[in-house]
Order: structure tokens, then sequence, then C-alpha cells
């Protein structure tokens, strides 16, 4: 395995602008590293603003050229990062799906698992018990009318 090196990139949003205004940032990972190890290195790097999605979930482009041709050609997960990709000038483009924009914080997040877990008591006899009410009440004030 090499010795670690300063990978380059940058993270987009999916219409190639800065994602969240970060700038230009490097992960130090060995050169023989796998595009997959260097998206896994990127989503470490950056916990909190990537947090609502996988590392799986990052496209990754050699550069701004390739990003921004007509039908773009990602990086594949098996494709080894070499002594050419993500160099310092020519950093590796690294898009963020646009879901990843609503990320929500961890206490608000804890606080909705909590609400989901709620067991809501079954209210279809409630339900049934007010419209069966409703029902026999309009019924009646028909009867009644006539």
């Amino acid at each position: 395995m090499d010795d670690n090196r300063p990978v380059w990139f940058v993270l987009l949003d999916d219409k190639g602008q800065a994602f969240k205004e970060t700038t230009t940032n490097f992960v130090m990972i060995p050169s023989d590293s796998y595009i997959s190890e260097f998206k896994n290195a990127v989503k470490a790097q950056n916990p909190n603003m990537l947090a609502s999605l996988d590392a799986t979930e990052l496209k990754v482009y050699a550069n701004v050229d390739e990003l921004h041709k007509v039908h773009p050609v990602q990086l594949c997960g098996r494709d080894r990062i070499g002594n050419d990709f993500g160099k310092d000038g020519d950093e590796l483009d690294v898009v963020v799906p646009s879901h990843a924009l609503a990320v929500i914080p961890d206490g608000l997040q804890q606080e909705l698992n909590k609400l989901e877990n709620i067991i809501q008591p079954p209210l279809g006899r409630e339900i049934q018990s007010s419209l069966e009410a409703f029902s026999h009440c309009r019924f009646r004030s028909r009867k009644t009318a006539f």
C-alpha cells in the first residue's frame, strides 16, 4: 500500500455549485485507494454536512470539464485514485445529491425517532361510533321534520 497523499476535492450540489458554500478540501489516503474508499473518507471528514446520505450516493467526477459534458462519466467505485486524480489544482468533483440539503439536526432527529415509536391506539371504533351517532341523529331529525 502506498503512503498517504492529499487527494483534493470540492463538494458540489447537483447544479455544479459549491455545496453549502464549501471550498476545496482534501483527504489523506493512499494513491492505490479505490474511489469507494475516497467517498468513505470524504463522508467521514464531513459527518455533519453529509449526515443524511450514504457515501455510495456521492458522485465523483475527474474534473469540472467532465462534470459539464452533455453525458458526464462519473468515476466508478472500483476505479483507483492513482497518482493523477485529485492533484492540487485539479481536484475531484464530488456531487452531493439534492436530498442531502434537508439535514435534520441530531437533537431534533432523536425526538422525531421517539415520536415515530409511539404506538397509537386504534381509532377505528371511536370513529365508527361517532359516525353511527351522527347518522342516527340525522335520520331521526328527518323523521321528526315530516
